[in-house]
């Protein structure tokens, strides 16, 4: 009797012990689960979010850098080609004008018999064209533009007195002098014809009264 009893209570005790050892695994395991994966989790989700702003932040700081620079490139380069073609340019004004500084300067030739062209620089108005043609002893250096101005084809244009005193000279002299001074005007604004006056008034050389427009005149011989 005692050693069947002992047998049996020794039976259950190994089976009991057995089942609370698997209980203590499984709630081990499971609680261990519980508790390293739900902070890891988190911890990577949070990690993600961080370096996903940091990127879209080196991101948006790289385009900006991107265009600033593409920017800075655009300007220097038109900044450069509109330098380099000042010089060919001509750009009509409010008055008239142009802003080119090239000018087809018509002169007569030694003999005063032919036109010559040559081209200058000067600073783009029509005080400066007649400071181009006064270089060439066309007329006084004192002669002055009273008004100017351009309508269609046509420019009309009142001058000083010393402008006359320059024309009234023989006939030869006076057409060649004329010649100059309207070819130039003709070639550089792109015109067909020219009305002078003198002081406000048509002028009259002597040998012809200038109340008709003027237009391009070709060599005599």
């Amino acid at each position: 009797m005692f050693n069947k009893l002992n047998f049996k209570i020794f039976t259950l005790f190994i089976v009991s012990v057995l089942l609370l050892s698997s209980c203590i695994e499984d709630d081990g395991t499971e609680s261990s689960g519980k508790f390293s994966m739900d902070p890891f989790s988190q911890e990577v989700s949070v990690e993600s979010e961080e370096a996903s702003d940091v990127v879209s932040e080196e991101s948006v700081s790289d385009n900006e850098s991107d265009f600033s620079k593409d920017e800075n490139v655009s300007e220097n380069e038109f900044t450069s080609e509109d330098e380099e073609s000042l010089d060919e340019v001509s750009v009509e004004t409010s008055n008239g004008e142009t802003a080119s500084n090239k000018l087809q300067l018509c002169v007569p030739d030694d003999e005063y018999m032919n036109f010559e062209y040559k081209e200058v620089t000067f600073d783009g108005t029509i005080d400066g064209i007649i400071n181009e043609l006064a270089k060439e002893k066309l007329f006084s250096e004192d002669v002055k533009v009273n008004s100017f101005e351009i309508e269609g084809d046509t420019i009309r244009i009142d001058l000083s007195a010393e402008f006359g005193f320059a024309i009234a000279t023989g006939t030869l002299a006076e057409r060649m002098i004329l010649g100059s001074f309207v070819n130039t005007l003709v070639l550089y604004y792109d015109v067909k014809q020219v009305y002078f006056t003198v002081d406000g008034d048509f002028f009259d050389s002597g040998h012809v009264y200038y109340d008709f427009p003027l237009s391009f005149t070709e060599a005599l011989g």
